[in-house]
Order: C-alpha cells, then structure tokens, then sequence
C-alpha cells in the first residue's frame, strides 16, 4: 500500500473515529498546495480500508496562519476539535460541520486563565469527555487532563489532572495520543525513562 503522497511533513494525525476510518485529518508545515502559513489542517480520504488515501487537501475556514495541529473527530465526524496558538497562547478550539464545510473553529471553554496552555485534544466518540495537555496551575511541566460534560451542547465541566485520579502523570511531560472507540484504552505519550530511552507511547486501560 502506498502513502506517500500523505506522509510529507506530517506532525500529527487522526483516523475517523469509526471502523471504517476512511477519513485522515492531519497536521502538515511542509507548504503544501492550500497552505494557509504555519502549520495547517489538512484532510486525506479514500473509499475502503484497503485503499490509498487519496491526494491530502487543506480544510477550509479552520486554518489561522498559525499553529493548528492535532485534530480530533466527533463519533458523527460533525465537530472537530484541534488546538491553535492564534491567539499568542495554545487552545482547543471547536469547529462544527455545516453545509458540508466547517466553520471557524471557536475556543473551548477549560478554565485555567488567559495564559493557560492547553493542546493535544483527545475526544470521545460521543463528544462528553476530552483528555488534554496542559501547563496549568499545579501541572509538572505538561499534564494529561480530563473533562467531561452531560451532552454535546453544554460547556465541559471543570478538568481535572489524571495524576490526582489514575496516577497517569509523572514528573516529565505527558500528553494524549488516541482514546478507543470504547473509551477503554487511552495512548499517551510520556517523556518518563524507560529501557534507556526518554520518550514513549504508553497505554491506560481501565475495565469496560
């Protein structure tokens, strides 16, 4: 199977959050064609699992000039969340599929103050919970943090550092990388040492 046309200058990326994962959204500072400037959301498709992906494109409205990376899908493929430094400090933003195109993407509201630093969204299939790196207020360097919401259409509620509930964070960097359909399995990566090494992809589990 080929991805080269894919694979340039790729920094972060995601399948649709389904079984078909015909859809890749991806992060790209490789200047390709529709490059808005920075690091730009791109988006590749192709019809079956056993098909290539077909030529990437730029998604319309979400791209800043700026940094925005690390996309994640609603289960309905109908919100995309991703983070920006448009705004001279990293956030989550939301943008929602209308007419077939996504709009601009709007800040999530997490609390933690202007000069908080939030990236790496990682969400759940159904769009109630959102694990997220954070620089915030009583973080060793960057934490994984969770927050949860009782339905799509309300703020989440306040986040809370996965260190004080599942003991995930160590005293290096910790970041989220990918939640199983099930919610089950949380990939991160850490900077914690490990067989001589300082960066990894570690996985949480927990029981269905």
């Amino acid at each position: 199977m080929r991805h080269a046309i894919v694979n340039r200058e790729i920094l972060a990326s995601s399948l649709s959050p389904n079984r078909s994962s015909l859809c890749s959204y991806f992060a790209s500072a490789g200047g390709r064609q529709g490059s808005v400037g920075g690091v730009d959301l791109f988006l590749a498709k192709r019809t079956d699992t056993s098909a290539d992906f077909t030529n990437p494109t730029v998604v319309p409205n979400v791209n800043s000039g700026n940094v925005d990376r690390n996309a994640t899908i609603t289960g309905d493929q109908k919100a995309l969340y991703f983070f920006s430094d448009r705004d001279g400090v990293n956030r989550i933003y939301r943008s929602t599929l209308s007419g077939g195109t996504f709009s601009a993407g709007q800040p999530v509201n997490l609390g933690g103050g202007t000069d908080t630093s939030d990236s790496n969204p990682v969400l759940s299939s159904n769009d109630l919970t959102l694990f997220f790196a954070s620089q915030r207020t009583g973080s060793q360097g960057f934490d994984i943090y969770v927050a949860t919401r009782s339905n799509p259409f309300v703020d989440f509620g306040t986040p809370t550092n996965m260190g004080d509930v599942a003991a995930i964070n160590g005293p290096d960097d910790e970041s989220p990388s990918w939640l199983s359909p099930d919610g089950c399995r949380l990939y991160l990566h850490s900077e914690r040492a490990v067989d001589g090494g300082t960066h990894a992809i570690w996985v949480a589990t927990r029981p269905h």
